[in-house]
């Protein structure tokens, strides 16, 4: 009798980049440019791979020229490259430069994909001149609207954890309107969840469902700090998420690695 095996996709997850308008310029005593190259060199490392979703803090400070200088740093891996906000992130300006990678009305910056048997959502949890994230009541709505029109096994990228982690001060600037995203997720087809933000890996549940934090390209915060702003490790490190069949695995992989 004859068996075949489930197709096997990969997504890197790449966050918390905080890139600077010019090369060589630090952002909180980091090369966050020679960092993010050898963040690059380790996802090509890892082919193939389908997607490779950015979720947020792409910018340090949102500056048009520094996400002109990342679309040209992705050369070919352009094509497969998706992106969201973060708090350190110019919506607009992100609009503007990565107008091909991401769906777009007025207000957010999402995308919809799919790879292998899963579908990928991403979320738009900035909010202007704030560190926390949010939703909204029209982001939400539509999210909804999305899951009711597939029955394929989805995943959902967002920068904010809508969660706690364990770090009082990065707990504090956490979703605001979590609750709502979960009773949004429950009882669907959502089967992973991630998010960055806090410049660690994390992995736990919410809303029922499994939900990872990619750490950052830039910066690792050390868990569960009392200082706010602690740094345990200056080495990018990213996320890989294998979907093998309606499956999904997931591990960090560092520099050191």
């Amino acid at each position: 009798m004859e068996t075949t095996t489930p197709a096997q996709s990969r997504i890197l997850q790449v966050s918390d980049l905080h890139l600077t308008a010019a090369g060589g310029r630090r952002a909180w005593g980091t090369d966050v440019w020679k960092n993010f190259e050898r963040a690059l060199e380790i996802a090509r490392s890892l082919e193939p791979f389908d997607a490779l979703v950015l979720t947020g803090d792409l910018a340090n400070m949102g500056q048009r020229r520094a996400y002109e200088m990342l679309r040209q740093s992705l050369g070919d891996d352009l094509r497969r490259c998706f992106v969201l906000p973060g708090n350190h992130d110019n919506r607009r300006r992100l609009r503007t430069v990565f107008a091909d990678r991401c769906t777009m009305d007025s207000k957010t910056v999402n995308f919809v994909i799919d790879v292998g048997q899963h579908r990928l959502i991403g979320l738009d949890s900035l909010r202007r001149f704030r560190v926390h994230g949010l939703l909204g009541k029209p982001q939400i709505d539509w999210l909804s609207q999305q899951l009711a029109a597939t029955s394929r096994p989805v995943l959902l990228f967002l920068h904010h954890p809508p969660t706690k982690v364990g770090t009082w001060w990065l707990d504090r600037d956490a979703l605001r309107d979590a609750v709502e995203l979960a009773s949004c997720i429950d009882g669907t087809s959502v089967r992973g969840l991630f998010f960055g933000h806090v410049h660690q890996g994390w992995s736990g549940m919410f809303a029922g469902v499994e939900t990872h934090s990619a750490p950052s390209a830039a910066y690792q915060f050390r868990p569960a700090s009392l200082r706010p702003g602690a740094v345990a490790r200056r080495e990018p490190a990213l996320r890989v998420i294998d979907l093998i069949g309606d499956k999904v695995a997931t591990h960090v992989v560092t520099a050191d690695d």
